[in-house]
């Protein structure tokens, strides 16, 4: 027995744009930073977590997003002036709730390397784990702190040569 469907523009447009979609994501996030790959299926398989930057006079901090990570899954290291954060973020294998219908979510592997400049001294990179965020605070050099140059009350004359 043979089934008919009614023809629909509007789902094959759907499926088209969805195409299009995925591959202007993989080609932006490569371009400007691997945000993420997939396997073959489309589940997310290695990714990215976002950060933000941020210093003040005495410090520099990172914070990274890893909801649903645990601490023990992360591991930070500093070498050659390079902090890397890597780990993986575990997808349950099953669901009390029933059938995946889409799934956005990142699991899988992740890393993320920074260049840390001169400025910050490596033996003083301090990190937390708290509700979902790595924070990460490194104290700058004291020769890369601002100084406060005091300024002399009188009046001092420079001696020097007169042209």
């Amino acid at each position: 027995m043979t089934l008919l469907t009614q023809w629909n523009p509007f789902r094959e447009m759907t499926s088209l744009q969805e195409r299009v979609n995925r591959m202007f994501d993989e080609s932006v996030n490569g371009f400007f930073g691997n945000r993420g790959s997939a396997d073959r299926l489309g589940k997310m398989t290695r990714f990215a977590p976002s950060a933000d930057i941020q210093e003040d006079e005495n410090h520099l901090y990172l914070d990274l997003e890893l909801p649903g990570v645990k601490e023990k899954d992360v591991k930070v290291t500093l070498e050659n002036n390079v902090l890397t954060v890597e780990g993986e973020r575990m997808q349950q294998k099953k669901s009390e709730r029933g059938n995946w219908l889409h799934q956005e979510c990142y699991y899988g592997t992740f890393s993320r390397s920074f260049t840390l400049p001169g400025t910050v001294d490596p033996d003083s990179v301090d990190a937390s784990f708290n509700n979902g965020v790595l924070e990460i605070r490194i104290e700058k050099k004291a020769e890369a702190k601002p100084k406060q140059i005091q300024i002399g009350v009188g009046a001092k004359q420079l001696k020097g040569k007169a042209a």
